[in-house]
């Protein structure tokens, strides 16, 4: 496929009515192989995560606090007002290019936990994970929690079968290496940045769903007077939110920095994005196969992964699909737990070591 196909967005359909959480059950069944059958084989029995995990142990895993739900969304503002902060005491070639790193990592970093509340997963109580995640979190990334919800609650029901909506997203992996440096230059340089806002633009105004492919809603032809007003009232969120970081930016005496951090949300974090999104289901085992150990993948993050493309544990991925009540800080030791009860001994190839190796097998 050309290297002109879609690039990945971040955020979420407006016009899209609020769904209740997926949040499957670890007593859900997941379909894999028969013992002794070749790992592609259609013939499939039922994996429960109760085979491997206590009730128990379960239990503490999907145990939500709001102690450290508040830390972890403290942390990653404090680092963006960090960022700003050194580029305005410094202003220099290095604290910028610094703050572009930072910046569009704590975005993608915010994006996650929207996503978290998306699940209902990151605070005690239903309705702060509705609040903060729609204003704290989703707003400022330009983002639609509720829309958002219904799109990924359909990834999760229909993962491993093309009617998964990230299925376009992923089905063109391998590529060429030449087309995924073009993608990654378009990324890196706010082509893929300006298209995507663009694309948001459009989704706002009615005229598309969310969509990887932008494919404009069926049927509907809608006049400029109804798509304005659609824009705005699905866009005033995201617009409160950014007055509100100008408007703070203003009071420090540096208006000049919201631009850094609209420039970060058209560049570094279109690129971080983009290798994030990959490194979970692109050239997987089996990507139609709707066991997760097999159209999954969790990569282990060291700290410059962490600060960029896996920001607040979303790099345990697989752990994610298989029980997805539970909340970002607890993964890694659902990870483990299951590492230790050879969850992954049938499917090595579902945990890769490094981003680096998720690279090179994204390319042929």
């Amino acid at each position: 496929m050309s290297d002109n196909s879609t690039d990945n967005l971040q955020h979420s359909s407006p016009n899209s009515p609020q769904q209740s959480s997926f949040t499957a059950s670890p007593d859900s069944t997941i379909p894999t192989q028969k013992a002794g059958a070749d790992l592609t084989s259609p013939t499939q029995q039922k994996f429960r995560v109760t085979q491997l995990l206590s009730p128990a142990e379960i239990q503490q895993l999907q145990t939500r606090s709001n102690t450290r739900a508040w830390l972890m969304l403290t942390v990653n503002w404090l680092m963006v007002f960090t960022a700003c902060a050194l580029v305005a005491r410094w202003p220099n070639i290095i604290t910028i290019l610094l703050a572009f790193i930072i910046i569009g990592g704590r975005q993608l970093g915010l994006a996650i936990l929207m996503h978290e509340c998306s699940h209902f997963s990151f605070f005690e109580s239903k309705s702060l994970n509705n609040w903060v995640g729609k204003w704290l979190l989703a707003a400022p990334v330009f983002a639609d929690l509720s829309a958002y919800r219904k799109y990924h609650l359909k990834h999760h029901r229909l993962l491993g079968t093309e009617q998964d909506p990230d299925y376009p997203n992923y089905k063109i992996f391998p590529i060429a290496k030449s087309s995924l440096k073009r993608k990654l230059l378009r990324d890196i340089t706010g082509v893929s940045g300006v298209k995507n806002f663009y694309g948001l633009i459009l989704m706002y105004s009615g005229v598309f769903d969310y969509d990887l492919s932008f494919k404009p809603k069926q049927n509907r032809k809608l006049s400029l007077i109804q798509k304005c007003r659609n824009f705005c009232s699905n866009f005033y969120p995201a617009a409160i939110a950014q007055l509100v970081l100008l408007f703070g930016f203003y009071v420090a005496g540096y208006p000049q920095l919201y631009l850094l951090w609209f420039a970060a949300f058209l560049t570094t974090f279109s690129v971080f994005s983009r290798i994030r999104n990959a490194a979970e289901h692109a050239n997987v085992e089996d990507l139609l196969n709707p066991d997760p150990r097999f159209s999954t993948r969790t990569t282990q993050a060291n700290w410059l992964a962490r600060l960029t493309v896996a920001p607040n544990f979303v790099n345990y991925h697989l752990e994610h699909h298989l029980i997805p009540a539970v909340p970002a800080y607890n993964l890694a030791k659902c990870h483990h737990l299951l590492v230790e009860r050879n969850a992954y001994e049938q499917t090595p190839h579902a945990i890769a070591n490094h981003y680096w190796d998720v690279l090179a097998a994204l390319t042929r």
